[in-house]
């Protein structure tokens, strides 16, 4: 499993106007459609990161989308997962399925945890006693790299989902990267 996290503000518009032009069709289509410049800068660039790493293992990818709206290669066994958050994208590829979610760390209201959280979950966010919205990110994130990885999208109920195991972040059956920064947590499922 190979990972990449690239800034959106690193990219300047003439680079972010090449890589539109480098761009398929239906992702120009899909660029265009979006009305915030930042929205539009991160989706050119996960492109971006995706064709980047795809290249780099000999793939010039094509790409498509299953029914649940999951991205895939249409020309490569491969497989790929992007996120983007605040200033950041990531992407990550794999020979067999793999699922990326990437957090940008900002202050969480501790009734979300309630609603998406199992109690060994709310024991891990609450260490020490008080809310810790930083934990409560690197939950999310495995939770939610995990549905990617399923390739379901953010259906269902989340507390069913469970991802600490004896304190520790954990997905039984499954490898779990996890990453945490001064600015993002980031997980991968593979």
């Amino acid at each position: 499993m190979e990972y990449r996290v690239a800034r959106v503000s690193a990219v300047s518009e003439a680079v972010l106007r090449r890589w539109f032009s480098e761009a398929d069709e239906a992702r120009q289509a899909q660029v265009l459609q979006i009305r915030r410049a930042q929205a539009q800068k991160q989706c050119l660039c996960a492109d971006h990161l995706a064709r980047e790493m795809l290249h780099s293992r000999g793939v010039a990818p094509v790409f498509a989308r299953d029914g649940n709206g999951k991205p895939y290669l249409l020309n490569s066994p491969l497989h790929f997962n992007l996120s983007h958050a605040g200033d950041f994208v990531a992407c990550a590829v794999h020979e067999s399925p793999v699922g990326i979610d990437l957090e940008a760390l900002r202050s969480v209201s501790p009734a979300l945890a309630d609603k998406v959280c199992t109690t060994q979950e709310r024991e891990f966010i609450l260490d020490g006693g008080a809310f810790d919205s930083t934990r409560f990110l690197q939950i999310w994130t495995v939770k939610e790299a995990y549905l990617k990885y399923l390739g379901c999208g953010l259906r269902g109920n989340l507390r069913e989902i469970e991802v600490v195991s004896d304190g520790t972040l954990a997905l039984n059956g499954l490898h779990l990267h996890t990453a945490l920064t001064s600015e993002y947590a980031l997980a991968v499922v593979y």
